[in-house]
């Protein structure tokens, strides 16, 4: 996926770890192993494409649930674990937040909400895009957000 170079290529690479790593909602173990390598490969020159899906991928990943088949082995915080393996990369996640593709943006606020324990941070981050942001769901996001965050 960080290698892809179109829409197609983006997507298609996406669907081979969306249906292995995560599927439809249900988290299994590997996509821990899966986070580390797509936060370092943020920090490249990836394609717009690439940088969606990444984003895409990583968001699936906090907003899921263990799948019952790892409950069933044990793996109770698969979760967690997926959630704190991002908490750890979000020194690749803020730069998102500048990024020209209104999805990004609107992902990276996603991940931040879900894994930032710095809420005051966050909070001070966000502002510029509740401010200015030209796109109005990127802007309601990081509202909404804020005003989770602060209980305005």
């Amino acid at each position: 996926m960080l290698a892809a170079e179109t829409h197609d290529e983006a997507k298609a690479a996406y669907w081979k770890l969306d249906n292995r790593v995560v599927v439809q909602g249900q988290l299994f173990e590997s996509a821990q192993h899966v986070i580390g390598p797509l936060l370092v490969g943020l920090q490249g020159p990836l394609s717009p494409a690439a940088r969606h899906r990444v984003v895409d991928l990583l968001v699936e990943f906090v907003l899921a649930v263990p799948d019952e088949s790892e409950n069933a082995r044990g793996k109770l915080n698969v979760d967690q674990a997926c959630r704190e393996e991002i908490a750890r990369g979000t020194w690749s996640i803020y730069p998102l937040l500048e990024d020209p593709d209104a999805r990004v943006r609107e992902g990276a606020i996603e991940l931040l909400d879900a894994v930032e324990s710095d809420r005051e941070r966050l909070v001070a981050v966000l502002a510029p895009l509740v401010e200015a942001d030209p796109e109005d769901r990127v802007r309601n996001r990081a509202a909404e957000v804020r005003s989770w965050t602060t209980d305005e």
